[in-house]
């Protein structure tokens, strides 16, 4: 049976046909030592979108001396250190607590109502005088360590399906922990490495190590593996992969445009080779090396599809960054294009410009939006002060996910958009109303 485009280019789950070994050579290889040690604890730290979660899959699913299986949880839905175990417990399928009733005393049959019984449930309830006092006692409590454990030694399990045997506890986001509980929950990964565990602790770039070293033992104990951002000849070879494995012709310039576009993210190059594959009738494999031919208006079309396919995602994120949210700005800025728009606006342009890129310095940033401007730009001052005020929006708000625009005054001023979508969708979508170039011309 042919391939599926689906399967060869998978942007939500472990590529198994066009996984790339990372240039650093050995990052598989040490983390898969790592894990081989009676008990762990890996930091994983890399821009976001990078394929962290990704590598830990392929080191398990591929070295015979590591874990069998991850258990993988997402910082974001840890509020609290109680949270923890239980996130771990929802991921292994099985309860978080547990129902407990003892039964104390004797009744008579003839006399006990079912009113009685149900009142008896919650309180101490006597019959008669001729009857013996009897008491329900009904309790509630939580699983947590000691049920994980014995999961993990293959000593318990409510469910078939619940893997007892060696597995990894996956920590994603952790950058999303709250800082509130860095300390209980670095506290419960220590608890849980002294008892034989093991984890793996997925950051952004830079916030790396920000949960493991609210513990100073704990911080001691940890192994560290770092994944640079990607480059185009990385993320070529995903496309490369992917299209021999499907028997596809595709000329080198297209996949080029297709990896700088990807703004060093492996997922967004995954889901825009699925999409040219579905947009030119490509569904299935076997297809003889016939050449796809594609030309740069086809190309730039596929973009702003994808843009606009996924925008919504971060449809309050973009009301925060054009502030939106927030009201207009009292004074529009003159663009290059013909076109105005308001100092946030002019900001992102600036952002979206040629070479796109999760991180700028803020003097670039500057000079960036300066040469969008026909005329004055917004002082510099101003700039800093907008940046300054779009994290702060960002970090106050409940309905963002957290560092999507982030400004990291003690990294030299920089400023941090991780997720790469949101640089894509503001390059190709019409959220700023910006049209890019291409970076590379595709051939005839």
């Amino acid at each position: 049976m042919s391939l599926r485009a689906g399967e060869v280019f998978r942007d939500a789950n472990y590529p198994e046909y066009t996984y790339v070994r990372r240039r650093d050579g050995d990052v598989e290889d040490r983390l898969a030592d790592y894990l081989f040690k009676e008990e762990a604890v890996v930091s994983i730290s890399g821009p976001s979108k990078s394929g962290k979660s990704t590598i830990v899959r392929h080191v398990v699913q591929n070295y015979d001396r590591t874990p069998d299986y991850i258990v993988e949880v997402r910082g974001n839905n840890i509020d609290s250190g109680d949270d923890f175990w239980k996130c771990v417990l929802k991921e292994l399928g099985e309860p978080t607590s547990r129902h407990y009733e003892s039964r104390q005393g004797t009744r008579e049959q003839d006399r006990f109502t079912i009113g009685a019984a149900i009142q008896a449930l919650t309180a101490k309830y006597s019959t008669s005088t001729t009857e013996e006092d009897f008491d329900v006692i009904v309790e509630d409590y939580d699983l947590g360590l000691s049920t994980i454990l014995d999961i993990y030694n293959g000593e318990y399990s409510d469910d078939d399906e619940t893997p007892n045997d060696d597995f990894v506890i996956f920590v994603d986001d952790a950058h999303k922990i709250p800082d509130s509980v860095h300390t209980p929950v670095a506290e419960n990964i220590k608890e849980g490495l002294d008892k034989g565990l093991k984890f793996c602790i997925g950051y952004i770039d830079y916030r790396s190590d920000a949960l493991t070293a609210a513990d100073i033992d704990l911080a001691e104990r940890v192994e560290s593996v770092e994944l640079q951002p990607w480059k185009t000849q990385e993320l070529s070879k995903i496309a490369r992969k992917g299209f021999d494995a499907l028997e596809i012709e595709i000329d080198d310039s297209v996949i080029r445009v297709l990896a700088e576009e990807s703004i060093q993210s492996p997922q967004l190059m995954q889901k825009l080779c699925y999409k040219l594959c579905t947009n030119t009738g490509y569904y299935f494999g076997d297809n003889d090396w016939e050449v796809m031919n594609v030309d740069e208006e086809f190309v730039i079309d596929l973009l702003e599809e994808v843009a606009g396919s996924i925008k919504t995602q971060y449809k309050t994120e973009f009301d925060i960054l054009t502030g939106k949210a927030r009201g207009k700005s009292k004074k529009p800025f003159e663009w290059i294009d013909g076109n105005s728009g308001n100092r946030y606006l002019t900001l992102l342009r600036g952002i979206a410009q040629n070479p796109p890129g999760t991180s700028l310095s803020l003097e670039d940033l500057r000079t960036r939006i300066y040469s969008e401007c026909r005329g004055d730009g917004p002082e510099p001052g101003n700039i800093t002060n907008d940046v300054i005020r779009i994290s702060k929006w960002i970090d106050k708000s409940a309905n963002t996910e957290n560092f999507v625009f982030d400004y990291v005054e003690d990294r030299e001023k920089e400023v941090q958009i991780p997720e790469p979508g949101i640089i894509f969708c503001l390059r190709w979508s019409d959220v700023i109303g910006f049209q890019p170039n291409l970076q590379s011309t595709i051939r005839a």
